[in-house]
């Protein structure tokens, strides 16, 4: 049975092979190099923040750090950790704000957050209501923030924009947010997706990661409603989904939508970054198509990834679809 997906053919048919208005979501997806800023920074204030020394009244460096933008400018990001007024967990911040000094940013981990979320007590808490720990919620703020810092419209200034985060017909209509956004789910598609390669694979875990990838293409492209337990599994690292989770972040999410607010990126689950992603389809389209172009990128270089590295006797797996994504364009336009 044919299981391709003609990418050549959707792309100049939808006009969209020199269409971009910013750099796609996976150029702006991290590097290892980037990875391993995350978690150096994150090792740094996981420990001092589970001490219960860090206060809130202060602001403690966790280093700073030479990284490249997604246009290969070379730059120099500094992370604090210190007290930031709202219910962000984190922002990037250009010191220099004629964006013509790259070796002068910085990362600020909000402490109003993190210091409640790494309490002795309230980390069981944390973990039993979202099903992760604070840790794995503090690198994903970590990494939000990365991919601004690495986004050279933001960087240079170059986005000239209505942008406020308290009003969702600005937010998410934003170019600003859209590859933080959107890139976070791409950059969780290529990190899992490496480190169950790095782990060797098995039976299980091919029979997760082709599900799971196959599933991805077939929410997005309408052909179904929901994520599978394979998405999950991959995507969460969780053997099965958080119902209390999901009821939670929707009912949180949705009052905020209705009350006008921005939901920010406090958790940063699959289903928030759907959120995310829903939201932009209702506020702008024309992101969300670029989103869609790029998504299919990202899980073809998933599959190319994992086909590379099969071990001997395994079926190198498909994801696609017959013309859903060009069906889904002509659809959203």
């Amino acid at each position: 049975m044919e299981n391709t997906f003609n990418l050549k053919k959707f792309l100049v048919e939808n006009r969209l092979t020199n269409n971009s208005k910013i750099i796609s979501e996976r150029r702006l997806a991290l590097t290892s190099t980037d990875t391993a800023i995350v978690n150096k920074v994150a090792n740094i204030l996981g420990p001092f923040l589970e001490s219960g020394e860090a206060s809130k009244s202060k602001t403690y460096d966790a280093g700073t750090y030479d990284y490249v933008l997604a246009d290969g400018s070379p730059g120099k990001i500094k992370f604090t950790l210190s007290y930031i007024g709202n219910n962000s967990t984190a922002h990037f911040n250009r010191v220099d704000m004629e964006g013509t000094n790259l070796q002068n940013n910085i990362i600020n981990i909000n402490s109003k957050h993190y210091i409640p979320a790494f309490d002795n007590i309230f980390m069981n808490i944390w973990q039993v209501f979202t099903g992760r720990t604070p840790m794995q919620d503090l690198k994903r703020s970590i990494t939000h923030e990365l991919i601004h810092a690495k986004d050279p419209a933001i960087n240079h200034h170059l986005l000239k924009e209505p942008y406020d985060t308290t009003k969702v017909e600005t937010y998410y209509r934003s170019w600003t947010e859209f590859p933080a956004m959107t890139g976070q789910f791409m950059e969780a598609i290529l990190r899992n997706t490496d480190e169950l390669i790095q782990k060797g694979i098995d039976e299980e875990s091919y029979n997760t990661v082709q599900a799971a990838l196959q599933n991805i293409l077939d929410v997005y492209s309408g052909k179904k409603d929901t994520f599978e337990q394979a998405t999950y599994r991959l995507l969460t690292g969780s053997d099965s989904i958080n119902l209390l989770e999901t009821l939670a972040q929707i009912a949180v999410q949705t009052g905020l939508m209705l009350l006008g607010k921005s939901p920010g990126t406090a958790n940063n689950s699959l289903d928030n970054m759907a959120f995310y992603i829903s939201a932009i389809k209702q506020y702008h389209i024309e992101a969300y198509n670029e989103f869609l172009k790029d998504l299919y990128l990202t899980v073809q270089e998933a599959v190319d990834n994992v086909n590379k590295n099969l071990p001997q006797g395994f079926t190198p797996i498909q994801a696609g679809g017959t013309g859903s994504f060009k069906t889904s364009f002509k659809r959203n336009k």
